[in-house]
């Protein structure tokens, strides 16, 4: 079973991981499911979905989701801050790393 994200954002919680922010499109996401993103030496395996609360100001959809992955090296790190993910499908697989 596979699921689809459209990706908004990509950012780093120190002490708690890596962040894709975003809108589930199709199925469901849940904890041991695992992406591969090719600029990446390894699968991510998603450790926490949370809903992210936005200003009602804010020019986005109001169903946000964060996907937190765990935490790596300082290599992968400078990966996921450059990471152009803005409007990207990724596909979850529940796949094991």
């Amino acid at each position: 079973m596979t699921a689809k994200f459209e990706a908004d954002s990509a950012f780093l919680i120190r002490g708690r991981g890596l962040v894709l922010a975003g809108w589930v499109v199709e199925g469901r996401i849940k904890p041991g499911m695992t992406l591969s993103i090719p600029s990446f030496p390894q699968k991510l395996e998603v450790q926490g979905i949370e809903m992210i609360t936005l200003l009602p100001t804010a020019k986005v959809r109001p169903d946000i989701v964060g996907i937190r992955f765990s935490l790596f090296g300082e290599q992968e790190s400078l990966l996921w801050r450059n990471l152009d993910v803005k409007g990207k499908i990724f596909e979850f697989d529940n796949g094991t790393i």
